[in-house]
């Protein structure tokens, strides 16, 4: 089942300067690291590792950077987190464009029904919160598709 509900003022949306966890660049003066792909991405990978009492703070701190480096920084310092290339629910799409440095795309794998991604995410100075159901096929055209696994992907 799909949780439509998302507390974007808790914690993990906001940044630590203002009480949150978040090391995201803020977007607003009250700190809301939202809208962010990389702010809301990794704050949805957090508070569903929490609400299944795997952690209880910012624990993958170092995946709070450009979307391109993210696989790297997750190679570098999380070798518990698998890093592969078909879709599974409660992970992390990345997403890098050809020839775009360190640009890309983040987003939170929330579920994925055969060739259909069901995916949460933000945009940089855009959207605060979109989810929706998106073709496999859709994302590869774009550019390299990657997944960080979280301990509870499946």
């Amino acid at each position: 089942m799909i949780n439509r509900f998302r507390d974007i003022e808790s914690k993990w949306y906001k940044n630590e300067k203002v009480g949150g966890i978040s090391r995201c660049i803020a977007m607003d003066r009250f700190g809301s690291v939202l809208p962010n792909c990389v702010g809301y991405a990794l704050g949805r990978f957090h508070e569903v590792l929490a609400n299944n009492n795997l952690i209880a703070d910012f624990k993958y701190r170092a995946l709070d950077t450009a979307p391109a480096l993210m696989l790297k920084k997750c190679s570098q310092y999380y070798p518990e987190l698998v890093i592969g290339d078909t879709p599974r629910a409660d992970s992390i799409l990345v997403l890098s464009y050809p020839g775009d440095g360190f640009g890309g795309h983040v987003a939170y794998v929330e579920a994925v029904n055969n060739d259909l991604i069901f995916i949460g995410e933000s945009s940089y100075k855009k959207a605060i919160f979109n989810e929706f159901w998106i073709p496999l096929g859709a994302l590869r055209a774009k550019g390299d598709l990657k997944f960080i696994y979280s301990p509870i992907a499946n």
